[in-house]
């Protein structure tokens, strides 16, 4: 008998595609004004109210090195949980839940991005790739392959940092 899927909250970052288990999703949001955070480290967006606790809004495009966001465009906010604490991610899009079957989950790659290997937990495939599929990203298994975002690798970091 094979193991239950997995399912994961899938989101875009800069025209890239990025996901997170769904057990550390506590809710999705649109945007909404964020407060400065006097000398905080740059990937901290600022803060955020969420129904009724400030929450840290971390920014996922400077956490995994991509060029700002045009200050015209939308994002989205998810709201996670880690050691207790909720912390507000910033993406692009939040764009799908994926089930995915853990038996079909791969490691990252040696060729994955720099920027990702620290933060990666894994790679899921769209339907029908395989890993000798060839595009540009991760460039030897595909640029369609879903980064899965390891969210104490990503948060810890930075949590450390602030303090």
């Amino acid at each position: 008998m094979s193991p239950p899927p997995r399912h994961y909250v899938v989101m875009s970052v800069a025209d890239r595609q990025f996901a997170m288990p769904v057990d550390h999703v506590r809710d999705a949001l649109g945007p909404q004004r964020l407060s400065a955070v006097p000398l905080a480290p740059r990937i901290v967006a600022g803060a955020l109210s969420h129904r009724g606790r400030i929450v840290t809004a971390i920014d996922l495009r400077r956490c995994l090195g991509f060029a700002d966001r045009d200050p015209e465009g939308g994002w989205m906010g998810l709201i996670v949980a880690h050691q207790g604490a909720l912390y507000g991610l910033i993406v692009d899009s939040v764009d799908t839940v994926l089930a995915s079957d853990p038996q079909q989950l791969e490691s990252p790659s040696a060729a994955l991005d720099l920027r990702w290997r620290p933060v990666a937990g894994g790679l899921i495939r769209p339907s029908g790739k395989t890993a000798g599929d060839k595009t540009a990203g991760d460039k030897t298994a595909g640029d369609k392959a879903i980064v899965i975002l390891e969210i104490g690798s990503l948060l810890d970091p930075v949590m450390a940092e602030a303090s």
